[in-house]
């Protein structure tokens, strides 16, 4: 469980470092619109913070807290299209993490990358980006997704798809890699 907590760490700085790059945002209307900061860890569970105490201090301790949020999937991608999209899982098509009912390219395929929270995000003068992961299967080295201005995006790629193997990441497209655990 110690390599958890400089993962965080390096998404937390990651997270700041692409904040600070971003030019401020557009004016819309009299006043500008409210930085928006969207934190979405996967397989994460209230018990596991006790593991990650940068997240706790910097983020939970600083920030707002859904203690009774809940989620209308468990699953990764379905979870991911339901907060790009606005949408339940049912609703977008999106039910799996891979295959012909998940990931990325059914993502794709349905349009909701053409109507998703960067487009809107973008079309009212937002600057946008995303450090991380997209969707399932997204792949590296192609240009970022519609409506996201600066992207570092990761996969992790291996026998059970998070503990072994690779992890890639794509900064605007240039590839780089490294061996371990990355989500």
């Amino acid at each position: 469980m110690r390599r958890v907590g400089p993962l965080c760490l390096m998404l937390l700085v990651a997270v700041t470092q692409l904040a600070a790059a971003l030019p401020a945002p557009v004016r819309v209307g009299a006043a500008s619109p409210p930085n928006i900061v969207v934190i979405l860890p996967d397989d994460q569970n209230a018990a596991t913070l006790r593991f990650m105490p940068v997240v706790q201090a910097e983020l939970v301790d600083k920030g707002l807290v859904h203690p009774n949020a809940i989620l209308s999937n468990p699953l990764c991608c379905p979870s991911r299209a339901t907060l790009l999209t606005g949408r339940y899982a049912h609703n977008t098509g999106i039910r799996a993490n891979r295959g012909p009912a998940g990931g990325w390219r059914v993502f794709r395929d349905r349009g909701w990358e053409d109507d998703d929270l960067f487009r809107w995000l973008d079309a009212a003068g937002y600057h946008t980006g995303l450090v991380g992961k997209y969707l399932n299967g997204y792949p590296m080295g192609r240009p970022n997704p519609p409506g996201v201005d600066v992207g570092y995006i990761t996969e992790t790629r291996g026998k059970d798809g998070y503990t072994t193997g690779t992890w890639r990441t794509t900064a605007d497209g240039r590839l780089a890699g490294g061996k371990g655990y990355l989500t």
